[in-house]
């Protein structure tokens, strides 16, 4: 299981990666920040927890340095599915704290 500072070290892992380029670096968090609210909304939909890694609105995570890395410390499970690789937010990932520490994360990067 993953913890909020595992979480955060990953993020700023991440960050740090891509500081050349801040809106991207913001564009792959509020990303993730999105999809774990969706999911928040109806958390036992396989709709809102599976996602192809094709899919135009996750590419914006996967098309960046590091973010397979940081996808996997939000819990995310990746799988080769028949059609396409997928990602998926697993039923025992802790919604709640991963949610305030993408919000807490992307608080502290829109103010640097």
């Amino acid at each position: 299981v993953t913890t909020n500072i595992s979480v955060a070290k990953a993020a700023n892992i991440f960050y740090s990666m891509n500081s050349d380029d801040k809106n991207r670096a913001l564009t792959v968090i509020s990303t993730a920040q999105k999809y774990v609210a969706n999911v928040q909304k109806d958390p036992t939909n396989p709709r809102f927890r599976n996602f192809r890694l094709s899919n135009k609105v996750f590419d914006k995570i996967t098309a960046n340095t590091g973010s397979m890395e940081l996808l996997e410390s939000l819990n995310f499970s990746v799988f080769h599915s028949d059609i396409d690789f997928v990602a998926s937010i697993p039923l025992s990932v802790d919604l709640e704290l991963l949610g305030k520490v993408l919000d807490k994360a992307l608080k502290k990067y829109q103010s640097t």
